[in-house]
């Protein structure tokens, strides 16, 4: 009888350590429509934006929580004619511009990522008014797309290894 209690006990560990890992799955969701796939902790939900007809094609954002982080990526996919009027160094300038201002937050550090087939950057973002501590963002351009992929949470989740796992999970796929 002993036996087939701590036996019960021991099925019963392992069920719970399989449901909590399960809980932790990481899956990648695929959007070819956009062009992109991006590794999320929980489903994204979409977030259409509306487009400017004379400028923008069309634009979504997909987004994920998870104890009070944010994983997102917004998708934009311009006119030609948008894009091909500036650099691209320029555009992703004034990409951060505007999000630094929109969050309200001061810039940590911004560096030049190699990507290929695209023009890319990544920013730190600090000193945010909550609920927002601190943001990571990745900006990439690719042809007349662009791609921002971010996380914003609490301090500390610039060196968290989920912030780390969702901006290094991104990639452009083929529409």
């Amino acid at each position: 009888m002993k036996f087939r209690l701590a036996w019960l006990a021991v099925l019963a560990t392992l069920a719970l350590a399989g449901a909590v890992q399960a809980a932790d799955d990481w899956k990648t969701y695929r959007y070819p429509q956009y062009g992109f796939a991006a590794e999320y902790p929980i489903p994204p939900k979409a977030l259409d934006q509306k487009p400017e007809p004379q400028r923008v094609i069309r634009a979504i954002q997909y987004w994920s929580e998870r104890d009070d982080v944010a994983f997102g990526v917004n998708a934009t996919y311009f006119l030609h004619k948008i894009i091909a009027g500036q650099p691209p160094d320029k555009l992703i300038q004034n990409v951060i511009e505007g999000v630094r201002g929109s969050l309200k937050c001061s810039i940590r550090s911004q560096r030049a990522l190699t990507f290929p087939g695209a023009t890319a950057r990544e920013v730190i973002f600090d000193k945010c008014p909550a609920p927002i501590a601190e943001a990571q963002e990745r900006i990439f351009i690719a042809g007349d797309r662009l791609f921002q992929v971010m996380v914003l949470g609490k301090s500390g989740i610039v060196e968290s290894s989920d912030t780390k796992r969702f901006l290094e999970s991104f990639s452009l796929i083929a529409q």
